[in-house]
């Protein structure tokens, strides 16, 4: 009798309005319903309603239907509602509102709790307060391709995890952007605690991004990285365009910011952190380094060309590398030509040269920009380095041998030499300049290259990064510090003369000089220290000879040559001075000459051009940490007439002059 009255009463209050609830409590707890704002609330008890519709009303009960609680009916015209539903660890919430739109949905605090929401055309999902809970209002919206509307919420206070129950809802809109959830247990989180608000997606979720709003001061934070063997990726929708995000680092987010494109604002992503950025279309933004827009490659005629770029942003500077296809920089981006004093304007390369012609960046390529967003530098490999692609790093620093400089791969194929191998290019240059034709020699796991040419036997390392300058024609150029720089394709890459095995002659002053250790240095000389005192900068020479087998030996041949010996070649060392850049500054100010060069001689000498006069100075083996009481001098005169000069580092290096 009990049950039949309840039944009576649950369904004669039922009887209008469209709206429905679903309970998902335990099957022993109780419920009630209360009109007004309209709210549910779970306790442990008997069952909590049983089964009755009516009206577009219906209601789900648990394991026990055969009982009802009489319920008090919401406002006229109200719609869905939200509900407590139990947790792992068997505590259950409470939310209030109705699924009109500008309805508001409160989110209690408890951290366990979650509270079902049921939206028209959005279906069921569930909203999990964190901290002190918060509040959610109900919104309209249309997908893209939609014939209609269909209603989601938006977090206006406070931070709350949503989770779906199937893939393509609406799970929730925040400034104009409206996340559509990937799969059937997609969560995302919404946090409007503070200024920058931030959307966490889940993995495979869409993410709708509006044209027509400023959504600058919204940070993106995309899902972290997936396990070996697979991946995690989220899609987006941006101008009715996709692009699909892959995060390659923990922690990379995203912001959206209105830039020029064609002469129209459009919303562009920029990357903190890392993460990978695939094309939909042809010239298609992609990212934006400061105001620079990137944008997809164009396919050819009869091929399918999909851009993927790799954004990286770091303390001193941001990366675009080019997985696949070419992208497109601005045309502004590109560094200009220029000498003298303008070259340090804003926007120039620190190479000197201009970069780029037709502003194309190839797969396997990466662009450099400051943190002002003015592009430094496009080189050849990937952003880190350190990958086994062609133009990254060979050498690492081990045991006794500290390396400062990159020692890149040159074999390879890369998309800007039409699929030519850039070691094969670089030897069919050198064999048009040449008397005769070299084979092109293999680099050793060290990545020093031994040839043979007019009866000589050289061995050279290519140092620094081979960077991009499509406005030097193919051919060999020596620069001041004596290395030698070949352009082939486009791509400028520098050699220096090189010890045949780096590591054996590292292990080899150490043994020679306990405590020693030896740096191959960023212009490829090797800086020797021993105990932290005094150090010495030696260079070798480019052409070795055959040495009798037998154990390492050092030799000296006169007061300024070594001869290195290690049992399969013989080579001079020769020494070299520390700091080049320093030199050349410093004596521009001292003689007042701007235009003073200087060149490096096969003897270890260099050539001083001043007020078009030459010199030639000699440098000393010897390098002192600290100037000591000099410190404050640029340059000074002891005994001997031997010249000291104060490093960049603050060590000195004397020199004589011929």
């Amino acid at each position: 009798m009990f049950g039949l009255v309840c039944a009576q009463g649950a369904q004669a209050a039922m009887s209008s309005g469209s709206y429905s609830i679903s309970r998902g409590v335990i099957s022993s707890g109780g419920g009630a319903m209360g009109g007004g704002g309209f709210s549910l609330n779970g306790t442990v008890g008997q069952a909590a309603v049983g089964g009755a519709a009516g009206g577009g009303f219906e209601l789900a009960a648990g394991a026990w239907p055969d009982v009802a609680a009489p319920v008090t009916p919401p406002p006229s015209g109200g719609g869905t509602t939200s509900g407590g539903s139990s947790t792992s660890t068997g505590t259950t919430g409470s939310g209030t509102g109705t699924s009109s739109t500008g309805s508001t949905i409160d989110v209690p605090s408890g951290g366990t709790s979650a509270v079902d929401v049921d939206l028209p055309g959005t279906g069921k999902f569930s909203a999990i307060p964190s901290g002190d809970g918060g509040s959610l209002s109900v919104e309209e919206v249309t997908l893209p391709g939609a014939a209609a509307p269909v209603r989601t919420v938006t977090v206006k206070q406070g931070s709350v995890t949503l989770r779906a129950t199937q893939a393509g809802q609406a799970l929730a809109e925040l400034d104009g952007m409206i996340v559509v959830s990937g799969a059937p247990d997609s969560e995302i989180t919404v946090d409007a605690r503070s200024a920058t608000r931030s959307i966490k997606l889940g993995d495979k979720d869409t993410l709708v991004v509006p044209a027509d709003r400023d959504i600058s001061g919204t940070k993106v934070i995309l899902p972290p990285p997936a396990a070996a063997g697979s991946s995690s990726s989220v899609a987006l929708q941006v101008d009715g365009k996709t692009l699909r995000v892959q995060p390659r680092q923990a922690n990379s987010s995203m912001t959206f910011r209105k830039v020029d494109v064609d002469g129209v604002l459009k919303p562009v992503l920029a990357v903190t952190g890392s993460a990978r950025v695939e094309a939909g279309a042809d010239n298609q933004p992609l990212v934006r380094v400061g105001n620079n827009v990137i944008r997809s490659g164009t396919a050819s005629a009869g091929k399918r060309c999909t851009t993927t770029v790799e954004a990286s942003s770091g303390a001193k500077s941001d990366t675009v590398q080019v997985v696949s296809c070419y992208a497109v920089l601005p045309s502004n981006a590109a560094p200009v030509a220029s000498s003298g004093a303008s070259a340090a304007r804003k926007g120039i390369a620190r190479n000197g040269f201009p970069v780029l012609k037709d502003n194309i960046v190839w797969a396997g390529e990466t662009a450099e920009f400051d943190k002002n967003g003015d592009l430094a530098d496009v080189v050849l490999g990937s952003a880190a380095g350190n990958t086994s692609a062609v133009g990254d790093n060979l050498l690492a620093g081990k045991d006794s041998l500290e390396v400062e400089t990159e020692v890149p791969s040159l074999h390879g194929t890369t998309d800007r030499l039409d699929g030519a191998s850039l070691d094969d290019r670089i030897f069919a240059v050198i064999n048009q300049t040449g008397q005769s034709s070299i084979p092109t020699p293999k680099q050793s796991a060290s990545g020093v290259m031994t040839f043979e040419a007019g009866g000589q036997t050289y061995s050279a390392i290519p140092i620094k990064r081979v960077v991009v300058d499509t406005s030097r024609s193919d051919g060999v150029a020596t620069n001041g510090e004596g290395n030698v720089e070949i352009t082939a394709g486009g791509y400028v890459t520098t050699f220096a003369p090189a010890i045949v095995d780096p590591r054996g002659f590292a292990a080899k002053v150490a043994a020679a000089l306990p405590g020693a250790t030896t740096a191959l240095r960023a212009n490829g000389s090797y800086r020797i220290s021993v105990a932290g005192t005094t150090f010495s900068a030696t260079r070798p020479a480019w052409m070795v000879k055959p040495a009798q087998a037998g154990a390492p030996t050092f030799d000296a041949v006169d007061q300024n040559t070594v001869s290195y010996s290690d049992g399969t070649f013989m080579q001079k060392l020769l020494p070299d001075f520390v700091d080049y850049t320093t030199l050349v500054s410093t004596f521009r100010k001292e003689f007042n000459d701007p235009a003073l060069t200087v060149q490096s001689n096969t003897d270890g000498s260099i050539t001083a051009t001043v007020l078009g006069h030459p010199y030639v100075l000699m440098p000393a083996w010897s390098v002192t940490p600290s100037a000591g009481t000099q410190a404050g001098q640029p340059a000074w005169t002891s005994e001997g007439n031997v010249i000291y000069l104060r490093n960049g580092d603050g060590s000195m290096q004397g020199f004589t002059v011929k």
